[in-house]
């Protein structure tokens, strides 16, 4: 029992205090290709990879962006997607991941303009370790998105 306190206590020295971040940002495509993998159009199992760059709010280049969505649910004229992306800052050490089930337009493929997409913050690396939180992802043009993230970290200290 008292090893137990022992690591436990070892572990909680090496751990700070949770820290609050808020990032917003514009996403960038550069290479978006849907994969029509199933019958022709939209069918389960579609996926559509893709990346780009990110951007500050004055359009400065501060990092970049991997992601993949499938195709998991048709409707009438949409189709739901699992997405699954990295928001890479700086050099790439620094970085967040997003998952979550979303609602596509289609033939386009697109989400509808100007209305957010929720997504859970589901881990991090670097400053961002530990992540967990949401960012809220809108589309305002074509290939343009502007992104919203809170969450908080877990400071590491070795």
């Amino acid at each position: 029992m008292s090893r137990i306190i022992l690591a436990l206590l070892m572990t909680f020295s090496w751990i700070g205090l949770a820290e609050a971040v808020t990032l917003t940002f514009k996403a960038q495509y550069i290479d978006r290709e849907p994969l029509d993998l199933g019958s022709p159009g939209s069918s389960l199992g579609d996926t559509v990879p893709g990346n780009g760059s990110l951007l500050d709010l004055q359009g400065n280049v501060i990092g970049s962006f991997e992601v993949s969505s499938t195709v998991t649910h048709k409707k009438a004229d949409s189709e739901v997607r699992w997405v699954h992306a990295e928001y890479a800052f700086g050099d790439g050490e620094d970085s967040i991941n997003i998952e979550g089930a979303e609602e596509f337009l289609t033939p386009t493929g697109s989400p509808a303009l100007n209305r957010p997409l929720h997504y859970a913050v589901s881990g991090g690396t670097g400053r961002y370790a530990g992540a967990r939180g949401e960012c809220l992802v809108k589309r305002i043009a074509d290939n343009d998105f502007i992104t919203t993230c809170k969450f908080r970290t877990i400071r590491i200290r070795f």
